[in-house]
């Protein structure tokens, strides 16, 4: 049997290899489905990542991220400007003493190299969706800020302090593991199965979610009540929770007995069906319709403040496409009613 010799090839350069990839916006615009495209990414890696025995616990997942200044600062951190504070990811130990020494130690360290210390923050985590062995030996995740000092550049002279501090904060204790300190990135990391690390960090998911400490969000519901104050305008709303149930052959959504919940609500969408918009629905928020019934709305806005018409009910009877697109659309207009701009795309 003949072997062909490859000479730009040999199986002793063969082994395994941990997978990459990497996500820009090229226009320089900050945007969470930039968060969103990496997650993907690595969750398409899962045929170069470990697992063990049992096949609950990773070798190891993570991201490296530009630090959102945005984010952080709709948690109420009081950290000035961006490039004007650095953000560290430690690993401490689960006993809390030898957590709070550490951290006491790394506060004294930045103290005599020159860098106020801001403040502790504790990451928000799912443990519940790791395995046996992760959950049992998940570390302490806390997040540090400091405060750039007046003589020192933003950008790479800060990270350069902010390096020799981290370097002798870890040859000071050998029980805390940091995965970043940057005035610039910030790295989101653990011994995750692929898919279980959007899932472990709300800080990775949506913005309400790391806000709110849970996804608001709420299914298989629908609204019996809206509630006005004394000037008309939405309170709140009542709400009832909704399971599949067989009815006449077909399954049909069902009212789940004495599941009412009282929300407070200042704005509400309605989503009106497939086939235009309901009269009972232009009648209940006295909206005017065109001559084919449908709402009238510039922008999605219609002439009632604070209320939104988006697919079929601004349309008309309208293909399942339109109704994506008209969806993302109000979302924006929505998105910069309330926060004054809106980077949705």
């Amino acid at each position: 049997m003949e072997t062909r010799n490859y000479p730009l090839y040999s199986e002793g350069f063969e082994h395994d290899a941990c997978g990459i990839g990497a996500v820009v916006s090229i226009d320089g615009l900050a945007s969470h489905s930039i968060v969103n495209d990496a997650l993907s990414i690595v969750e398409r890696l899962e045929h170069r990542a470990g697992k063990d025995a049992t096949g609950e616990v990773g070798d190891g997942v993570g991201v490296l991220l530009q630090i959102s200044h945005e984010f952080f600062s709709r948690l109420g951190l009081p950290l000035g400007k961006p490039g004007d504070y650095g953000v560290g990811m430690f690993f401490f130990p689960q006993d809390s003493l030898k957590r709070r020494q550490a951290q006491k130690l790394f506060e004294v360290i930045c103290s005599k190299e020159g860098v106020k210390f801001l403040l502790w923050r504790q990451v928000p985590v799912n443990g519940e969706i790791l395995g046996r062995r992760a959950r049992e030996t998940m570390p302490a995740i806390w997040q540090c800020f400091v405060e750039r000092p007046e003589e020192t550049a933003r950008g790479l002279d800060f990270d350069r302090k902010l390096y020799v501090i981290r370097r002798v904060f870890e040859q000071s204790n050998d029980e805390t593991y940091v995965c970043s300190f940057s005035s610039r990135t910030l790295v989101y990391k653990g011994m995750f199965l692929v898919h279980q690390l959007r899932q472990f960090y709300p800080d990775l998911q949506q913005e309400a979610i790391a806000v709110f400490g849970q996804d608001p969000r709420i299914y298989q519901t629908t609204v019996k009540e809206i509630h006005t104050n004394e000037a008309g305008q939405i309170s709140s709303i009542q709400i009832v929770h909704l399971e599949p149930k067989p009815e006449n052959g077909r399954m049909s959504m069902v009212e789940v007995p004495g599941s009412e919940e009282e929300l407070p609500c200042d704005l509400l969408l309605i989503a009106a069906g497939f086939v235009g918009c309901e009269s009972y629905v232009a009648e209940s928020f006295q909206l005017p319709r065109d001559s084919r019934g449908s709402l009238l709305a510039t922008d999605y806005r219609t002439p009632r403040e604070k209320v939104f018409a988006a697919g079929d009910c601004r349309r008309g009877q309208s293909l399942v496409v339109w109704g994506i697109a008209e969806g993302r659309a109000c979302a924006r207009e929505v998105d910069a009613f309330l926060m004054g701009y809106s980077n949705m795309l």
